[in-house]
């Protein structure tokens, strides 16, 4: 283990730093991909940055301990951030419309699933609903039946 990393040695670990930073800045597209298909509900949103951060957190420091020798060093941190800033900005606006098409063709497809269930549900509710009447007439029938045939005796 080296005390003074050498400039070689310093830039190789900046482009990894880099290199991991557009990953985290990818993982963040997913994590919005998650929170704009949930409907960006406060608790959506709360969850999803939280995980998002712990993940970052232990991303970072698996990093520094494997490429590192564990030490954490402002140029690895600062190549990090830079490769999440650089992705964000080249990709933030493309990422969000991709995003919103993903997720409206999702709730598309889940619509067409959905109908026919939602159609046999409408069927059986309304069978549901003649046969409820069909027994409620009856059980008036047979209340006025058994009333006579008690007033009769």
């Amino acid at each position: 283990m080296e005390y003074i990393q050498g400039i070689s040695t310093q830039t190789r670990l900046f482009g990894y730093a880099f290199l991991t930073g557009l990953a985290l800045g990818l993982l963040y597209c997913v994590f919005r991909f998650i929170r704009t298909l949930f409907g960006n509900k406060k608790a959506v949103c709360y969850v999803a940055d939280v995980l998002y951060f712990l993940i970052c957190g232990v991303v970072i420091l698996f990093f520094n301990l494997v490429f590192d020798e564990g030490r954490l060093m402002v140029f690895t941190v600062f190549g990090v951030a830079l490769g999440a800033a650089v992705f964000y900005l080249l990709t933030a606006k493309i990422s969000i419309r991709i995003c919103s098409f993903l997720v409206k063709t999702l709730r598309v497809i889940f619509l067409l699933i959905i109908a026919p269930f939602k159609l046999a549900g409408r069927k059986i509710g309304s069978a549901g609903a003649k046969l409820r009447d069909i027994c409620r007439k009856r059980t008036k029938k047979s209340e006025k039946k058994s009333k006579n045939s008690l007033q009769n005796e």
